[in-house]
């Protein structure tokens, strides 16, 4: 998504995507932006078979100008980031601009990614990120770290520990079926950000589990806890 004259109240949300080098791509510094939601959203198979410049999302806030953009109110919400091969990052940042209210919650990221969240700096800047809250998340696979921050990043009044599952296994019913098995540490673990229903357009529950499904394969609505 690009845009030069309105980058405020975007909505990404039940989308399958498969196969795709990057799922979405959310790109403009020529103006700020504020108010984005990607939710509910599944990544199949992110990668390409030539090189690692591969994402499930990518928010670009440094392409095109040379002036920092600020951007606000950014929701990441209960997606599942699936890695095929050659995958850099689930979740990527490029930064030269502050970002103020951020939510990364919910979500899980399997599979070989080198990273599951990046945040890079361009080159002169050091961005300040506040209330950024990346909690409650699930990784699995990530060959070289969850985190990997390059440049300078000030972090003010942001939590980017409580809840996450770090190299959990989701236990997905299959490598192309993400509904939760029933044993799954990813059910009722997540936290309540306001989603209604779910990818299958089931009500979420309170709390709700983390990824794109509330259900389990039987069908049956998960107890809320």
């Amino acid at each position: 998504l690009e845009t030069f004259t309105v980058n405020n109240d975007i909505y990404i949300y039940n989308n399958y995507f498969k196969y795709a080098r990057i799922g979405i791509l959310y790109t403009n510094t020529y103006i700020e932006s504020d108010n984005v939601w990607i939710y509910n959203n599944i990544f199949q198979d992110v990668g390409n078979v030539t090189d690692n410049g591969s994402y499930g999302i990518k928010i670009d806030t440094d392409w095109g100008g040379s002036s920092a953009r600020d951007y606000s109110n950014i929701h990441i919400l209960n997606n599942v980031i699936d890695c095929g091969a050659n995958a850099y990052a689930a979740i990527t940042m490029h930064l030269r601009g502050d970002i103020t209210n951020m939510d990364i919650k919910n979500n899980i990221i399997n599979g070989n990614f080198n990273y599951a969240f990046n945040f890079s700096v361009a080159s002169g800047y050091a961005p300040e990120l506040t209330n950024v809250n990346i909690t409650h998340n699930m990784t699995y696979g990530a060959i070289y770290s969850n985190y990997f921050n390059t440049g300078s990043i000030t972090y003010t009044s942001s939590d980017l520990t409580t809840g996450n599952q770090w190299s959990t296994n989701p236990l997905f019913v299959s490598s192309t079926d993400f509904h939760l098995q029933s044993g799954s540490p990813a059910i009722s673990t997540g936290t309540y950000v306001g989603l209604a229903r779910d990818y299958d357009n089931m009500p979420w529950g309170d709390p709700p589990s983390i990824g794109a499904y509330e259900r389990t394969t039987t069908g049956d609505l998960l107890p809320t806890v």
